[in-house]
């Protein structure tokens, strides 16, 4: 089954999945509909078709399985939710501001991706850095989209193993620019989730049940070279990763050409407790300086550090105090350098259950060197240490050390500019209760642009081994893409697994059908067939969206 399963990915050939769509704009970073799964790595450089034109150049600085986030290099039009995303290494190389090579009759042609998916953390550099464009002439305009969703799931397993659901979902992402002729901006970013299941996991999963979310909701004062910005609300997009979204405000002035200094406010929100997250988890108050490079001529820092210091409270004492330190450097299109590192300071209750006055508790470094636009090496590592806070308190010392953990990884992509691409990467995650290592190896081949540039092909496949399983995953998938932005695609996957703790193994076996089209008035529709069989599990999940956009 495993041969005619590698032979049938092989013959479908190499994914595509460079060419993306944006999801959606936070006030510092571009969302894209593709990630490490897509081929996506860290120093990716992506163009933003808006229209007939290139509104901006983008390069990429984290990556989620099936999501980036980008930082905007240069921008002379608007970034719509919805708007083409070009890989540069797949295009020749092109200006903002002027239409993008073969626009004329490729218009439309990319892979779209579902709508707004939850927000995801931007691990990269600092946020709100100032707008150095200058508009003497404000209009008001409003961009975003507004999705819903269908899901149906339909399980082969009997009444009492199986597990039917159905879920209903509705997204909104609203960004209001100028408003009232004024520097001043709105943001909303919303979700509403309905889901009921054939029954109760027993697992905290409710046989109905509502996850709604609301991810953001801000007004910003950011005037063009002003001195002064300042933003209220449901921050999304905080200062910088670690406050993560804060029910407060937060205010930056600039205090000479390379220097800003700031401060933030407000209460935590927990936003899983499914009523949209307006339960708080305590108090977040700190201060923050950020340094850079830009001037006013020019586009972007190469090089921005953050230092901030943070106090969360809790509801009898002090829960956290830590600093952080976020770096990026930009080395002229070769290099590209990230860093972020958390050091938590423990006084009290927090000394004393740690045994330590001060803990490095996360640290995360990323090098890229682009050595083409083809061709670049990756090297990333990662560092977490559980810190203690009053949610953590009374968590068993034991279970709560086995937690550490640190993690090395490395990939290399090798190929020419919208040909095909060789892609090799591997992993290895360390934990310090001297427990088997984790490692994982991982070979693929992806062509953007076959039969003039009509197909887009992938196949990848990837072998882990650890603790508690060991595996091998093969995905591959097949997109034909239509002048008309229509979109059609076949992925097909399977997934060996040695369960190492109970022993025994399972495979599972899947194929899947998309489509994307295109409506008249800015609408849009997508849809989803999947089919999966395996040993004792099996199903049929449909899925169908349709969505506008502003």
């Amino acid at each position: 089954m495993v041969c005619a399963l590698l032979l049938g990915l092989f013959i479908a050939g190499p994914v595509a999945a460079l060419e993306l769509r944006v999801r959606y704009r936070s006030a510092d970073a571009v969302y894209l509909s593709g990630g490490t799964a897509e081929g996506v790595q860290v120093g990716d450089r992506f163009r933003v078709v808006h229209g007939d034109e290139t509104a901006a150049l983008l390069e990429v600085v984290f990556t989620a399985e099936h999501s980036s986030s980008c930082r905007v290099v240069e921008q002379t039009a608007t970034i719509e939710p919805g708007d083409l995303a070009l890989a540069i290494d797949a295009e020749d190389d092109a200006t903002p501001g002027q239409p993008a090579p073969g626009q004329e009759v490729a218009a439309g042609e990319e892979e779209p991706a579902a709508a707004e998916p939850q927000p995801e953390p931007v691990a990269t550099r600092p946020s709100y850095s100032l707008d150095p464009g200058d508009r003497s002439r404000r209009t008001t305009s409003w961009s975003g989209s507004l999705t819903f969703d269908y899901d149906d799931y339909a399980d082969d397993r009997d009444e009492d193993d199986g597990l039917d659901y159905q879920r209903s979902t509705a997204r909104l992402s609203l960004r209001g620019r100028d408003l009232a002729g004024h520097p001043l901006q709105l943001r909303i970013r919303a979700r509403a989730q309905q889901v009921d299941r054939s029954r109760d996991t027993g697992r905290g999963a409710e046989e109905s049940e509502d996850r709604h979310r609301l991810y953001e909701l801000s007004l910003t004062w950011d005037p063009p070279q002003g001195r002064f910005r300042f933003a209220a609300g449901r921050l999304g997009a905080s200062p910088f990763v670690g406050i993560g979204t804060l029910d407060g405000a937060v205010g930056e002035v600039r205090v000479g050409p390379y220097v800003h200094v700031g401060a933030f406010a407000g209460s935590r929100p927990d936003l899983a407790d499914g009523d949209g997250g307006f339960e708080s988890l305590g108090e977040s108050v700190g201060a923050l300086v950020r340094f850079h490079s830009k001037t006013r001529s020019t586009a972007f820092s190469p090089f921005e550090l953050l230092l901030a210091g943070v106090r969360d409270e809790g509801d009898l004492d002090v829960s956290r105090e830590y600093a952080v330190i976020e770096m990026r450097y930009i080395g002229g299109g070769v290099w590209t350098f990230h860093q972020r590192a958390e050091l938590d300071v423990n006084n009290g209750w927090r000394e004393e259950v740690a045994d330590s006055s001060t803990q490095l508790s996360n640290l995360a470094l990323s090098a890229t060197a682009r050595i083409t636009e083809a061709r670049r090496f990756t090297l990333s590592y990662n560092r977490f240490e559980r810190y203690w806070t009053e949610e953590t308190r009374f968590i068993d010392e034991e279970l709560f050390d086995s937690l550490w953990r640190q993690g090395l990884r490395a990939s290399l992509d090798l190929g020419r500019p919208g040909g095909l691409t060789f892609t090799m990467q591997g992993g290895l995650r360390a934990r310090e209760d001297g427990e088997e290592d984790s490692v994982s190896f991982g070979v693929g081949l992806r062509h953007p642009r076959l039969f003039q540039r009509r197909l887009a092909a992938s196949v990848y496949a990837l072998s882990y081994t650890g603790e508690f399983a060991d595996g091998l995953l093969l995905t591959s998938q097949l997109a034909v893409r239509f002048r008309e932005g229509h979109s059609l695609s076949l992925s097909l996957g399977g997934r060996q697994t040695q369960n190492n703790f109970v022993g025994g193994e399972t495979e599972l076996y899947w194929t899947r059908l998309g489509f994307w089209a295109e409506l008249p008035g800015n609408l849009f529709a997508r849809g989803d067939v999947e089919l999966s069989e395996g040993d004792g599990y099996g199903g049929v999940l449909s899925s169908l969206g349709l969505g506008v956009r502003f």
